[in-house]
């Protein structure tokens, strides 16, 4: 990688990744990740994209064909993992299904089998199999409190909070 600054061109080698913490990074991914994110999917198939975070959503009336479609997609996008020097973490990689399929499909990454969860947690959100967001709302009592025990840590030095969480749900 070539920067100009005040004292000439710096060249530094960058073998993978952008360069965490500068100005450019996101600005380079954003080049690199654009190429597959614009690409032509399969019918009933897309890629979305929020940071370095990847989901892949597919569509199909058959456990056969939904295991198709998604291999298919899978194949494409190690191609363009393979070409930008990627590398993805296979043990975070995660599939939920939407469907009343008796069979569930077996989806694999590269001869690796992806596992099944009846619950994902995406972008800080979690979804269940059925979208009816109770496992959303089982979860808020637990962020919350963790959120509160937080903002003690910080604020228990100006005496503006309780001191303990007894303390707090007896005020609530």
């Amino acid at each position: 990688m070539i920067l100009n600054s005040s004292e000439g061109p710096a060249i530094r080698d960058q073998g993978i990744g952008c360069p965490q913490g500068s100005c450019s990074g996101p600005a380079l991914w954003s080049l690199v990740a654009n190429e597959i994110l614009q690409d032509t999917w399969l019918e009933n198939t897309a890629i979305q994209a929020f940071a370095d975070d990847f989901v892949i959503v597919s569509h199909a009336p058959t456990k056969i064909k939904i295991e198709n479609q998604i291999h298919a997609t899978i194949e494409k996008f190690i191609n363009w993992i393979n070409k930008n020097k990627l590398q993805i973490s296979t043990g975070k990689t995660q599939y939920i299904l939407f469907s009343k399929l008796t069979r569930p499909p077996r989806i694999r990454w590269q001869g690796e089998t992806i596992q099944r969860k009846y619950t994902i947690k995406y972008l800080g959100l979690l979804i269940d199999d059925k979208l009816n967001w109770n496992a959303y709302l089982r979860n808020l009592p637990t962020k919350s409190f963790t959120l509160y025990q937080n903002l003690l840590k910080i604020t228990v030095k100006t005496g503006d909070f309780p001191l303990n969480s007894e303390e707090c749900c007896t005020r609530l």
